[in-house]
């Protein structure tokens, strides 16, 4: 009997291509970026988004901007990007802490964070860089749902299910 080879999925083109993780799909994504991308990767816990990130630095070998976005709806969200990178020539950025602008208490305020996001798409996505916003389900949700012309904008959703699955992809 032979070895069939490893799994894989059948693209839209009808071609077989071998089943990749969402690690080695990510870091390729990385790699080949020459501009402007913005990559959503699903984190449910701090622990995991920490991982991830010494893992994409490990693995390209470069330093990794992090931003960490504030609830201060006084700060817009790119703006607090370009703060951080004025002086950090990193090409990758980590957006952290977004469900908290997201979860804001008052249904007036949650909708003027869903309309900055929305309407501040360009100059969000202008930065020239590799932005990927690390959120959990429900953070995820609540963008594809209320802001769907950002979110629309993505390069891609990764979903990072484990800080095992992370290490054993590597």
């Amino acid at each position: 009997m032979t070895n069939p080879g490893p799994p894989s999925s059948a693209t839209p083109s009808g071609l077989s291509v071998p089943d990749q993780s969402p690690l080695t799909r990510f870091l390729r994504g990385l790699r080949r970026n020459r501009g402007s991308a913005l990559y959503f990767a699903r984190c449910n816990t701090h622990a995991l988004r920490a991982a991830l990130i010494e893992t994409v630095q490990q693995k390209l070998g470069e330093p990794v901007a992090v931003v960490h976005i504030t609830d201060d709806l006084d700060l817009l969200v790119d703006v607090q990007i370009r703060r951080v990178l004025a002086d950090d020539p990193a090409p990758v950025v980590f957006v952290l802490d977004l469900e908290k602008r997201l979860s804001q208490p008052y249904k007036a305020d949650q909708y003027f964070v869903f309309q900055e996001i929305n309407m501040r798409r360009g100059p969000i996505c202008l930065v020239e860089r590799s932005l990927i916003f690390c959120l959990p389900d429900f953070a995820l949700n609540i963008l594809a749902r209320e802001t769907p012309d950002f979110f629309d904008w993505r390069s891609g959703l990764y979903e990072f299910e484990s800080i095992e699955a992370l290490r054993s992809d590597c």
